[in-house]
């Protein structure tokens, strides 16, 4: 379990930081929408308790 974890908290990542480069992006320009917005901030919690309580690699830090 721990090694399918370590592998799943990488590319989860990665993604975070797409997203919210892409949300961040949108804001500036006013087209982010409110649901987009409360759902990726719900993601970025999630993944920082995620990181801050897996205790399978050292390398994982929170995004």
């Amino acid at each position: 379990m721990l090694r399918g974890s370590t592998l799943l908290s990488y590319p989860v990542g990665s993604h975070l930081v797409m997203l919210k480069a892409m949300t961040s992006q949108q804001k500036t320009c006013g087209f982010a929408e409110p649901s987009v917005v409360q759902q990726l901030h719900y993601w970025n919690m999630t993944s920082g308790l995620l990181f801050k309580t897996s205790k399978s690699s050292p390398d994982a830090k929170p995004v």
